[in-house]
């Protein structure tokens, strides 16, 4: 019984150590927050945004993005859904990301004087999203929302003058840079 209890104390000493002879696990990495804000007609926006810079990767790890609508439809801030899920990368073993992300937003004014909110996706590249290509334009899309918060169908983006309002001078404002 002695010489199992020593083998035992032995093997529990040795497991110790190698533990302690192991590399430690990298630091976690820092989470940067931003916070932006839009009007738009009697709509105002809030989105917050956190995202991870692992190192000796060019990409960014998004890991949260949220928006808030206050409005006269809805004067207590409601969140929108928004078009993102979760996504494991392998230079982010930290936790989940997002496999898409609002970069950009700005509020279009259409003809009859209604107004309307210009959000633009882009996708992160990683293999279990194979459609988003990194290097084209394959991996970006928009989405239009009403004052309300209520997300415009292609057919009523064209029959209520929002493509027209878009054009190809359209300015968006960066959602994710301090």
């Amino acid at each position: 019984m002695r010489k199992l209890h020593t083998t035992l104390t032995a093997g529990f000493c040795a497991l110790a150590m190698g533990i302690a002879l192991a590399d430690p696990p990298p630091p976690p990495l820092a989470i940067h927050h931003v916070e932006k804000s839009l009007s738009c007609g009697d709509a105002q926006l809030s989105i917050k945004t956190d995202y991870a810079l692992p190192p000796d990767v060019t990409s960014v790890a998004w890991t949260a993005q949220s928006i808030t609508l206050k409005s006269a439809a809805h004067p207590t801030p409601v969140s929108l859904a928004l078009e993102s899920k979760p996504l494991h990368l392998a230079y982010y073993p930290q936790g989940t990301a997002l496999d898409s992300v609002i970069l950009g937003w700005t509020c279009l004014k259409t003809a009859s004087g209604k107004h309307y909110i210009f959000l633009a996706y882009t996708c992160t590249p990683s293999p279990e999203r194979p459609q988003c290509n990194a290097d084209d334009e394959s991996g970006n899309w928009d989405s239009i929302l009403d004052t309300s918060g209520k997300r415009m169908s292609d057919k009523q983006r064209d029959s209520l003058g929002i493509n027209r309002a878009i054009g190809d001078q359209i300015k968006l404002e960066d959602t994710t840079d301090n």
